[in-house]
């Protein structure tokens, strides 16, 4: 609960605030998911769409994706209930690189994750074809 909670309330609390605003200022708002809300193993080659959801994760069962999950169904829940004045668009990265918010995390973890996608040990196949 103490992942789920945050990115339910927090997601939920942003949408209902661009609600308030709305009108004719907000035109889009782009809620950055995760690839966990998809899936949480490998997809044995399936193409993987805005379609599949995570099914398999749980509070107790990688409980971080099982909070993806729930967060994101809340938000297409919201758009089906609430019909905002605004479009809503979704994002599901696989990974985000940048600077640390907090400080914790310097560019030596950055540049640890780049340097094993160019040396093949993490391996990353982007298909940049159209559909």
């Amino acid at each position: 609960k103490e992942l789920v909670d945050p990115a339910l309330h927090g997601t939920m609390s942003v949408l209902r605030s661009c609600a308030k605003v709305g009108g004719s200022t907000l035109k889009k708002v782009i809620v950055t998911s995760s690839i966990a809300a998809i899936a949480d193993e490998g997809s044995n080659g399936k193409l993987l769409t805005e379609k599949n959801w995570n099914t398999t994760s749980t509070l107790s069962r990688i409980p971080y994706y099982y909070s993806k999950t729930v967060a994101e169904k809340a938000v297409w829940d919201f758009v089906k209930d609430e019909k905002p004045s605004f479009e809503v668009c979704v994002i599901n990265p696989s990974g985000v690189l940048g600077p640390s918010l907090n400080g914790k995390v310097g560019e030596t973890a950055q540049s640890f994750i780049i340097a094993q996608v160019k040396e093949g040990q993490f391996p990353v196949v982007v298909d940049l074809k159209p559909a």
